[in-house]
């Protein structure tokens, strides 16, 4: 069985080294991984550090692939590039963000699910920060207006409410296995997505078909991600806003993204100040470029779109 490991990187020199050991320590036979990694035209030592790893390795693996973007096009774009550069005999895609350590059996447990129940269309290793602690693997429609809108919220696997598994629609993207087979019906990410929500939106196209989600809650992967603030945290909130609204224009009905869309105005300074918030942004000039970052993504994203939302 061969298996290509997907990993998209973008100046990842610091926590390269953790996964590419993580991934050197995997139980599963080497000679069933094919990894490939596309570099988003990073400008630290990047992509040097996984020459270095392609030539000490590269004959115990299928084989080992750096493709480097020159333009950085985004996380979605180089996993795309990914998808089409697997071997024809791929039989599972496991998506990995680079900042993630593996434990030794974190993919044999994730395959472990797809040997237990038919008709999965992905599945998330049960994410954890550096302290051991869950993070967010499920997003859910909320419920009451949020639901019909289509706003999603995030759950740990222990905090899903029972009974609630088959509403799930999106897998956290930090450690996700999914069928070639799938990945190849659904064509892939929605290149529209820069950052954020592409994982959602897979998913959700994923169980439209009928297939299932669900979390192996025994394959832990460690999270390295770096707390957001200053440039990363206005990063954040700029392409998150975006992608949000691109997820409600693409699967809503126009009522519902009108719905959406006025809510959203309404609440701004209110949820505005909770990202502020999160983000330990409590400067007055940095909350102010919180909320202008937050209209810009919304006029870029209408600009996008020459202005119609169909």
């Amino acid at each position: 069985m061969l298996i290509s490991v997907i990993i998209p990187t973008y100046n990842s020199e610091s926590d390269l080294p953790r996964l590419l050991q993580s991934i050197q320590a995997l139980q599963n036979p080497k000679k069933g991984l094919e990894l490939i990694f596309v570099d988003n035209a990073s400008t630290d030592r990047t992509a040097s550090s996984i020459e270095q790893f392609i030539k000490k390795y590269r004959k115990l693996y299928y084989t080992i692939v750096l493709l480097k973007n020159t333009d950085n096009v985004g996380a979605v774009k180089a996993l795309n590039r990914a998808i089409n550069a697997c071997s024809p005999d791929t039989e599972f895609i496991w998506k990995l963000d680079s900042d993630v350590e593996l434990m030794k059996d974190s993919l044999q447990l994730l395959l472990n699910e797809f040997h237990k129940y038919q008709s999965l269309g992905a599945v998330v290793s049960n994410i954890v920060d550096p302290h051991q602690q869950e993070t967010p693997v499920y997003s859910l429609f909320a419920v009451g207006l949020q639901k019909w809108t289509k706003t999603v919220d995030a759950y740990t696997f222990t905090s899903l409410p029972m009974g609630r598994h088959e509403k799930v629609i999106g897998l956290n993207g930090a450690s996700i296995l999914f069928p070639a087979s799938v990945i190849r019906c659904v064509l892939g990410f929605d290149e529209s997505f820069f950052l954020y929500y592409d994982d959602t939106d897979i998913c959700y196209r994923i169980r439209k078909l009928g297939y299932g989600l669900a979390c192996a809650k025994d394959s832990k992967v460690i999270h390295w991600t770096k707390n957001k603030e200053g440039l990363s945290a206005f990063r954040t909130i700029y392409y998150m806003s975006r992608s949000q609204m691109y997820f409600v224009r693409k699967h809503n009905p126009l009522l519902q993204r009108i719905i959406f869309y006025f809510i959203q105005v309404v609440t701004s300074p209110w949820r505005i100040f909770r990202i502020c918030k999160h983000h330990n942004i409590t400067k007055g000039p940095d909350i102010l470029h919180t909320y202008i970052l937050w209209w810009k993504a919304c006029s870029d994203f209408v600009h996008s779109y020459n202005g119609v939302m169909r």
